[in-house]
């Protein structure tokens, strides 16, 4: 239909721009590019066609040529709310976090500035900039944020209900966030996954266990999740299963500091005594 569109109107540039999203969806990340290129710089489309040509370089892997191609355009139109986001979204997902703090926190001035309303999604995205980079007060107080915004939304209640369970803090308000944002997202693994640590923290081990063996289902490659499932199932007793989960997700790739805590898993458990192998699972045999 948007090539069909551009047959029609070939100045159609929303067409084009559509098309763009659309080959980089199905990984035609090269001739999404080409498209993108068909628009001028003066038509009102060009900014979107930017965009989509980055988010094309991103799924293409390239993600330093994606910032490149925004930090381009936003040097002639510095005035592009949605691109500084956008190029927020690609500095955070390079690491560099700063630079995106920056990039969100230019977008929500920029709002300001005209009397627009910032919606959920910059605070949320500089929240999770400034999570990752230590700050955790001002990541917090953007979630609030972004949660005041939206209250409904899953990605902010699981986001802020997990970080404060992975730092002991407001357990309880941390749990019904969780539970909140998988009633909305049943099928999302990271959520269900967030729900099952919720329950293991709270020491509801086989609820634990029931809820992480789905989120495993679910998300069946992601090493943090095998990691939960592997200690739920070590606190249930379960200790050749657990073994196996650890395993697992050690050859799902781990950042280095959860590969070194997974090898040490797999040597003495999570209570310090050797691993029971089948050999050993009972006392004197």
């Amino acid at each position: 239909y948007a090539r069909l569109a551009q047959w029609l109107a070939g100045d159609y540039d929303e067409a084009t721009v559509r098309l763009v999203d659309l080959l980089s969806r199905a990984d035609y990340h090269a001739l999404a590019r080409n498209e993108a290129r068909r628009i001028a710089p003066d038509s009102p489309w060009w900014g979107a066609a930017q965009r989509a040509a980055a988010l094309a370089q991103r799924r293409a892997g390239d993600t330093a040529g994606a910032i490149a191609t925004l930090k381009g355009y936003l040097a002639r139109y510095p005035a592009d709310i949605d691109s500084w986001v956008l190029y927020g979204d690609l500095l955070r997902l390079a690491e560099r976090y700063d630079e995106a703090v920056a990039a969100y926190s230019r977008a929500i001035r920029q709002m300001q500035e005209r009397k627009l309303r910032p919606g959920w999604y910059p605070f949320f995205a500089r929240g999770v900039a400034f999570e990752r980079k230590g700050d955790w007060p001002r990541a917090e107080a953007d979630f609030l944020t972004a949660l005041k915004k939206k209250p409904d939304e899953a990605d902010v209640l699981n986001y802020l209900g997990y970080s404060w369970l992975d730092r002991g803090m407001r357990l309880d308000e941390a749990i019904t966030l969780i539970e909140r944002a998988a009633a909305l997202k049943p099928e999302d693994g990271a959520i269900v996954d967030s729900l099952g640590w919720a329950y293991y923290v709270r020491g509801e081990i086989d609820k634990a266990v029931e809820t992480l063996e789905r989120a495993v289902l679910l998300m069946p490659n992601d090493p943090t999740i095998n990691e939960h499932l592997g200690d739920a199932y070590w606190r249930a007793g379960r200790y050749r299963e657990a073994r196996f989960q650890w395993a697992h997700a050690l050859a799902f790739h781990p950042e280095p500091d959860r590969r070194k805590a997974l090898t040490r898993k797999l040597q003495v458990g999570l209570t310090g005594a050797p691993v029971r192998t089948a050999r050993t699972e009972r006392p004197g045999s």
